[in-house]
């Protein structure tokens, strides 16, 4: 799968032996060395309490994501990582939970987020600064 791939449930995973960043929608071997394990993106244990509250306390999908833009110091709004890293949980919330209009709105705006962002990131996922665009 190429890394600019507008599906935001296929994972960002890099290789814990050679660096290589890949997106996949499942297990998959690394395309450049073939080592089975990569990681995904994950955050702490504190900034994962911070989103599952604001998940789980937000009445509105505005209120959602300017909670998050404001109050997860980590959270960068044009990083196709930490946007796709919230749709995810998001998505894990509601496994768990009766869907709610407010959280499969603010699903549908982070994957339009994810979709205007996903071009500018390199090779390597990174983001590619001066072509990070500004959406608010």
């Amino acid at each position: 799968m190429n890394i600019h791939d507008y599906q935001i449930a296929a994972h960002f995973v890099t290789c814990m032996e050679c660096n290589k960043v890949w997106r996949t929608l499942g297990v998959t071997r690394c395309p450049r060395c073939d080592q089975r394990s990569g990681r995904t993106f994950q955050l702490d244990d504190d900034n994962t309490r911070q989103l599952a509250y604001i998940i789980r306390t937000a009445q509105c999908e505005r209120t959602l994501l300017h909670l998050i833009d404001t109050a997860c110091e980590w959270y960068d709004y044009r990083n196709p990582w930490h946007i796709q890293h919230c749709w995810m949980n998001i998505r894990e919330y509601l496994r768990d939970e009766p869907p709610t209009q407010h959280l499969e709105s603010a699903m549908n705006l982070l994957e339009v987020q994810f979709h205007a962002n996903i071009f500018h990131v390199d090779e390597n996922g990174e983001l590619v600064p001066d072509q990070v665009p500004i959406i608010g």
